[in-house]
């Protein structure tokens, strides 16, 4: 089992914006006196205040000083915090992916998606050789970047330059889409892209194994809350592990 630190803390700032599919969304900072995290991990937070006694992971969107952010869709059970609630939080959780000096990625996400790919998008700089959108809605305002090219599928982008030649590609889109991407892309750009799994995290540290799935040659299983939740196209097994898989918020 992983290990996080857990805290009593409080919401310092709560601040509603339009989000990427045209809801209100809120941008929240929790008090925590220098976090340390890699991009792409993710907290676990509840508010009883709120009604969300249970936790909710949530993707740490950045870090600085006392306090880190996140962000808060309408559909979470944390869309209640205000400035001053009371929290419990524990975390840091999962494991980033990382990029060796010289390496390019590209990223892949659908509107509601660009909440986990977004750490990636600002910490990959120069590293990033293109963002690409899937459906509807605008998230180059959460995202912070320019959107490089729409599609309604995934697969008409594999053969743009940007994708075909990256080293790694970053994909935070519905189960459906992913698997139709696996398909249509060849193996070796399959093997080079990760993806968002949105498995049934409960505690965060791998103890009570509702996210577990047992794709590859791992038949007892791994925790995507602790491997994940960005993890290699290649180790997950779609078909036997749909059932523990869901849309993220």
């Amino acid at each position: 089992m992983n290990q996080a630190t857990i805290k009593d803390t409080m919401v310092r700032t709560a601040e509603p914006f339009i989000g990427a599919d045209g809801r209100i969304w809120k941008r929240v900072s929790v008090q925590w006196e220098n976090l340390c995290y890699a991009p792409g991990q993710y907290v676990m937070l509840a508010g009883v205040k709120c009604g969300a006694d249970w936790p909710t992971p949530l993707t740490i969107q950045r870090a600085t000083g006392d306090r880190f952010t996140v962000i808060i869709h309408p559909d979470c059970p944390l869309y209640g915090l205000k400035a001053g609630d009371a929290v419990a939080v524990w975390g840091p959780n999962g494991t980033g992916v990382a990029m060796a000096s010289g390496e390019t990625a590209a990223i892949i996400t659908d509107a509601r998606g660009c909440l986990p790919v977004r750490p990636y998008v600002e910490a990959f700089g120069d590293h990033l050789s293109g963002v690409y959108l899937v459906g509807g809605g605008d998230a180059s305002t959460v995202l912070r970047a320019d959107i490089t090219e729409k599609a309604d599928d995934p697969a008409e982008l594999k053969d743009r330059a940007a994708v075909l030649n990256a080293d790694k590609v970053l994909m935070a889109l519905p189960v459906g889409l992913i698997v139709k991407w696996k398909q249509a892309v060849p193996d070796d750009l399959a093997a080079r892209t990760y993806a968002f799994i949105a498995a049934k995290i409960a505690c965060g540290v791998g103890g009570c194994k509702s996210c577990f799935i047992t794709s590859g040659d791992r038949s007892f299983g791994f925790p995507v809350c602790c491997k994940g939740p960005m993890l290699p196209l290649t180790a997950v097994d779609f078909a036997r592990d749909q059932d523990s898989l869901i849309h993220y918020i």
